[in-house]
């Protein structure tokens, strides 16, 4: 069985004396404890949208009676998150996406007897893209995808900690494996239960198009940032199975309440090839270009930037409390398909089995607006 790394945006949130804890969570995972170190999974809520990250806390605390030097807790290379549908059995664990934003630095931690440290996740910012990729071993191969059916599951998070040499500390370092889970969280069958929208469909070469987005884009504080959802859903509307090349095929179009286009900067450090995404008959699923809305260093302008799902993001500039239009240009022809076809993927699907789409189209628009937060 193969680990990948997993790519996951991690924050240290509070360090705590012993009885700090102060809200309920909704879930709680069993403690389980290695020398002298207690890991707990915690979690806001238990039903989560289909295409919602699924965000919980992970606390480290010191139950032994001497320091505990905890070096890299919050290092996701470090970090294997599994999940398995209750119905099915079927096996998912979270996979991340290459991108070539630097890594976040991560500093040891020092937790006395008692002590305690929350790390809570941060999944589908824009340096760390995600997506599942299933664990069972078939002859044919299932592809990873970008979220998971609706039903219940059961989570289990795995973090292996190596004490690091170039980190001196005075006191005794945790190593080793430590499991945690499970506990039991739901998909709903909803795409967003807070109001996810999607424009009319584009049919074309038997398949539809949709701009799909959340409405109210929150303008955040300076040196805050907000999520933004958006993305493009395809419909096979074939009998038959159908590849999508998502390589350098999918176009962010924002256009100003006027009609006017705007700029689109595009950047790559490094590239890495997306496998195709694959649909079954009449099957739907979601290209997501989630991203964010933050302020430039000196907060003089506000900017959408989001990854492109090959190891470079893209961005729009100078955004404000305004009403726009969202669409997506997809365009797949032979060239752009090269790239797709050269690599060696995970997962091979004969394309004679499940052909590529290929052609351009462009989605109908979907009215959004950036709004500032109220008090």
């Amino acid at each position: 069985m193969r680990f990948g790394i997993i790519l996951v945006g991690l924050v240290i949130v509070s360090k705590v004396a012993a009885g700090g804890d102060a809200a309920k969570p909704a879930f709680a995972s069993t403690p389980a404890e290695k020398d002298g170190l207690q890991v707990t999974m915690l979690g806001d809520k238990t039903v989560f949208a289909r295409n919602e990250p699924i965000k919980f806390t992970v606390r480290f605390k010191n139950v032994s009676d001497k320091p505990l030097s905890l070096q890299d807790a919050d290092d996701f290379r470090h970090w294997v998150i599994r999940l398995q549908e209750v119905s099915s059995k079927m096996p998912w664990r979270l996979q991340g996406i290459a991108s070539d934003q630097p890594e976040p630095a991560h500093q040891p931690g020092e937790l006395r007897p008692g002590e305690n440290v929350d790390v809570s996740t941060d999944w589908g910012s824009k340096p760390f893209p995600f997506r599942y990729e299933s664990e069972l071993i078939l002859n044919l191969p299932i592809p990873p995808v970008d979220s998971l059916r609706p039903g219940g599951y059961q989570l289990w998070l795995g973090i292996n900690l190596k004490k690091n040499p170039e980190y001196a500390s005075a006191h005794m370092a945790f190593q080793g494996d430590i499991n945690v889970g499970p506990v039991e969280i739901e998909i709903s069958d909803k795409d967003d239960p807070t109001g996810l929208q999607a424009s009319e469909a584009v049919k074309e070469n038997n398949a539809e198009f949709q701009t799909v987005a959340r409405p109210k884009w929150l303008i955040p504080a300076i040196g805050a940032r907000s999520d933004v959802q958006i993305g493009l859903k395809a419909t096979n509307r074939t009998g038959k199975w159908m590849q999508v090349n998502v390589f350098d095929t999918v176009q962010v179009v924002l256009e100003d309440p006027h009609g006017t286009q705007l700029q689109c900067v595009r950047e790559r450090d490094a590239t890495s090839i997306p496998e195709p995404l694959v649909l079954e008959p009449r099957e739907s699923r979601t290209i997501f270009r989630n991203a964010t809305l933050e302020w430039s260093q000196d907060g003089k302008f506000l900017r959408l930037i989001g990854p492109d799902g090959a190891g470079g993001n893209w961005h729009f500039d100078d955004l404000k409390a305004s009403k726009y239009t969202v669409h997506f240009v997809y365009e797949n022809n032979e060239e752009r398909l090269k790239p797709a076809l050269n690599r060696t993927p995970r997962h091979f699907i004969d394309p004679k089995e499940a052909p590529f789409l290929m052609g351009k189209l462009t989605t109908k628009d979907l009215a959004v607006e950036a709004v500032a937060a109220t008090k």
